[in-house]
């Protein structure tokens, strides 16, 4: 099912992308980008699961519909530390808390962000492989919390975060409690890559489950033919940084410099699987949670290496059955389709369209392997 051509740059393309309906709900990962921008070296977050809804729930029952059993109890055993008090109980509340609770259950949940706030600011400086690093930074932000003046809740909140992150360093995410379904979990995150400003002349786009050896054929024959190629298994397995697996935000922020340093792209036809969000979520959830994008057409879309490169795409040629479409967005043109007819015939058709794009191999020579 095709995406109704609403964007000029889709039609250019030639109609690249299709649609395949795929409803999903996805948890979501409070990963702040304050701290993506600002470390070096790798380093463990700690992250609070379905915080944005936590803090935007108007009533009770808002905020019990939101999370999950094992988190809801993980709220109850630290609301009960905090206050004494129980919450009902999972799957269906007995009975709705009164408003004296609910304003103590909001309270608890200003706490926990900003108790996790500043952990990470001490877990930024710790090397999460090194148990006496991350014990040590979890010291400090124990001391701290014990200093400030910030009330009973929150010194309660921060001692419970603080022998979690301790059993997490020494045993582990399972016995610390930690993990997607919980109340907490810790990500450890790869450092922005070092961007590489080589020139290309062609970027291979395409899906590894679809066409992993028409890609592979084609980038080999067209580095044969001189050209400069961006073929991930020629770039990325030779990187002395690289990252298994690699970290979202580092993979697509090379992705996207490499497309932006090549002469054009060769896009291997593509597959959007739209996405519907959960009960109670929205399209800013999703995308929030790196579970998501937003298509050519401004659909919600499934995150895909594949659909991050073909946005990034100004300028090639985009593979279908039959034809090879040849593109230039960034020059207003339109779509110029060339017949392909067999498969065996697609690297010298890819050839023909670089010629039209005027990209030429530099010289006739093989490139080194």
């Amino acid at each position: 099912m095709g995406f109704e051509e609403r964007d000029p740059q889709q039609r250019r393309f030639g109609s690249v992308i299709e649609s395949e309906r795929n409803p999903c709900s996805s948890r979501a990962r409070q990963v702040r980008q304050a701290v993506l921008e600002d470390f070096t070296v790798m380093t463990a977050v700690l992250v609070l699961n379905r915080l944005s809804q936590a803090r935007d729930a108007g009533t009770f029952h808002e905020f019990w519909s939101h999370v999950g059993n094992d988190q809801w109890a993980d709220w109850g055993l630290l609301f009960h530390e905090a206050t004494d008090w129980s919450l009902p109980g999972v799957p269906v509340p007995a009975q709705a808390v009164d408003d004296e609770q609910w304003t103590a259950l909001r309270a608890l949940v200003q706490a926990a962000a900003a108790a996790v706030e500043k952990m990470n600011e001490h877990l930024k400086d710790a090397d999460p492989a090194v148990r006496e690093s991350v014990c040590d930074a979890a010291q400090r932000f124990k001391d701290a919390a014990d200093r400030e003046d910030r009330g009973d809740v929150y010194r309660t909140v921060a001692e419970s975060i603080f022998n979690t992150v301790l059993i997490w360093a020494t045993l582990g995410r399972k016995a610390a409690g930690l993990g997607e379904s919980r109340l907490f979990d810790v990500i450890q995150l790869q450092p922005p890559p070092v961007l590489d400003s080589t020139p290309y002349d062609v970027f291979v786009s395409y899906k590894t489950r679809r066409h992993a050896d028409r890609a592979h054929q084609l980038a080999t024959y067209l580095k044969a033919q001189g050209y400069a190629v961006w073929f991930d298994e020629f770039v990325l397995g030779k990187r002395a940084d690289r990252a298994v697996p690699w970290d979202h935000a580092h993979l697509e922020t090379m992705l996207r410099n490499a497309v932006e340093h090549s002469r054009c792209t060769v896009v291997f036809e593509a597959t959007l699987h739209s996405v519907v969000p959960g009960p109670g979520r929205t399209a800013a959830d999703v995308v929030s949670d790196g579970h998501g994008m937003i298509g050519p057409g401004g659909d919600l879309v499934s995150r895909d290496w594949h659909v991050v490169e073909v946005m990034a795409t100004q300028r090639g040629l985009a593979i279908h059955p039959n034809k090879v479409a040849v593109f230039d967005i960034a020059a207003g043109k339109e779509a110029r389709f060339l017949a392909c007819e067999r498969e065996e015939d697609v690297a010298a058709t890819v050839r023909k369209g670089l010629t039209l794009l005027g990209i030429e191999p530099p010289d006739a020579s093989p490139q080194p392997a």
